[in-house]
């Protein structure tokens, strides 16, 4: 969280993204042209920003994001 630079993605036509993306204390931006690919993404960020010249697909699927192999826990100690 302490770090919030934009993450900026340039694509065009030929572009393929897969994955998670993660700045939640950031600005996402993705700029490109239409892909028949896509992003098969994730997108965590505090704001996400989409711009191009036609329309932008963003798709997810499980199996090609991050998974954690432990979930997430929280311990008290005293």
């Amino acid at each position: 969280m302490s770090n919030s630079q934009t993450v900026t993605l340039n694509g065009n036509a030929d572009s393929s993204f897969r994955g998670t993306i993660l700045a939640p204390a950031s600005l996402i931006r993705l700029n490109g042209n239409e892909s028949s690919y896509g992003f098969h993404s994730q997108i965590i960020g505090l704001y996400i920003e989409l711009s191009g010249t036609s329309n932008m697909l963003v798709k997810y699927i499980d199996s090609q994001n991050y998974d954690a192999v432990i979930s997430p826990s929280v311990e008290i100690s005293q």
